[in-house]
């Protein structure tokens, strides 16, 4: 494996403590196959 890959997911929650308890709840990180880092961000565009 390369230590150097990663991946992204792009959440559409309502608040930041349901992004860290799916993060934290997601069977791959709670295995420690993965790691998962939270980057909170502001919507730039608008969905239709």
């Amino acid at each position: 494996m390369d230590p150097s890959g990663f991946g992204i997911v792009i959440l559409e929650v309502n608040s930041e403590e349901e992004a860290i308890t799916l993060m934290e709840n997601d069977p791959a990180v709670k295995e420690g196959i993965m790691t998962a880092t939270l980057f909170p961000y502001r919507v730039a565009l608008i969905k239709n």
